[in-house]
């Protein structure tokens, strides 16, 4: 019975120990956990749900959470990796937006993988680590959600603008403001209407996501305790 304990408890910490890349075993397995999270994450994108009325075309889902879990329990190159995948099927499988979506969800979940997962590899994977990871990364996310929305949001809006011309009419409005002359009424038109939903409803909306996140994530971890065992029962 003893062996049978030690066994079960060696097999539920081979998801948190460092992967052994001699290791046919070791490969097989993260591959598999990885394969199921990319699974889970792309079921998970097909629940989704307006949360702030006044930007209804804004949908909240939980596809990010086997990331989160990924990176914080195998590390930043894995969570990137599975990122990418699971972002590649919801985007071209699953009608995401094509590959615009796929930019916006790698730029946007790449930087919080990489700030909260290698924030919580410097701090040695402790707790206060996590959520110093998971504070940055959620500013960081909120942050660079901004300039995303105003060259992206528009073009998904209208097929007929380019992304070359919504980035032109935001980096001159940042800096003193756009000459309209310059560019399309319907350019002209997106923009504006994206500048008056930014602190209403885009700011709102993507911070309310990743505290969402940050809070479940940390719950599902919490509620897991093969992931989160004392690093040396991890090292058996």
């Amino acid at each position: 019975m003893k062996e049978k304990s030690l066994k079960n408890q060696k097999n539920l910490n081979l998801l948190h120990r460092p992967m052994d890349p001699r290791n046919p075993r070791d490969r097989t397995l993260r591959l598999v956990q990885m394969a199921v999270l990319v699974a889970i994450s792309s079921v998970l994108v097909l629940l989704s749900f307006p949360i702030l009325p006044v930007v209804p075309f804004m949908e909240y889902d939980l596809a990010d959470i086997p990331v989160l879990l990924c990176t914080f329990t195998m590390g930043t190159p894995a969570g990137l990796l599975v990122l990418t995948i699971a972002a590649l099927l919801q985007a071209f499988v699953f009608a995401h937006n094509g590959i615009i979506g796929f930019i916006m969800h790698m730029i946007s979940s790449g930087i919080w993988v990489l700030l909260a997962g290698g924030i919580y590899s410097l701090c040695k994977r402790t707790t206060k680590g996590m959520v110093l990871g998971l504070v940055c990364g959620t500013i960081a996310e909120v942050l660079v959600m901004i300039p995303l929305n105003f060259i992206f949001i528009p073009v998904l809006m209208n097929a007929d603008l380019s992304v070359a011309e919504t980035a032109s009419i935001f980096w001159q409005g940042l800096f003193g403001g756009y000459d309209p002359a310059a560019y399309s009424e319907a350019a002209i038109a997106m923009h504006d209407t994206v500048a008056g939903l930014l602190w209403i409803g885009i700011i709102p909306f993507n911070l309310i996501k990743w505290v969402l996140h940050s809070v479940i994530f940390v719950i599902v971890y919490r509620s897991l305790p093969f992931l989160h065992r004392h690093k040396q029962q991890a090292e058996v």
